[in-house]
């Protein structure tokens, strides 16, 4: 009895469906913990069968070089009166040697 003096009657549907909430939350937690680890698992694996993936250094595909290596477009330099152009060529990648010469004041 309660104290309002109404009998005490148990919820069963309302505990069944509270302990069946909790299980299925218990079992979706456990699916995503198992789900995330299987997934670094497999990345982990990926990494190492990957060449180079141990430290080394990895290289482009070769089509990828001959696009970076590929001589830039010839800029144009139009004089004021417009009679008169310039091409100008350049080097895309210029080696660390030329970028690290001496610099060479005019005045």
């Amino acid at each position: 009895m309660l104290a309002n003096g109404a009998p005490a009657s148990f919820d069963i549907a309302g505990m069944v469906h509270e302990v069946l909430t909790e299980e299925f939350a218990m079992r979706s937690a456990i699916a995503i913990a198992c789900s995330l680890l299987t997934f670094a698992f497999l990345d982990a694996a990926a990494a190492q069968s990957h060449p180079g993936s141990a430290g080394g250094y990895l290289t482009p595909p070769q089509e990828i070089v001959d696009i970076l290596d590929a001589p830039p477009t010839p800029g144009v330099l139009v004089s004021p009166n417009r009679n008169v152009i310039l091409l100008t060529e350049g080097r895309s990648m210029p080696p660390i040697s030329w970028q690290a010469r001496p610099l060479e004041r005019l005045a």
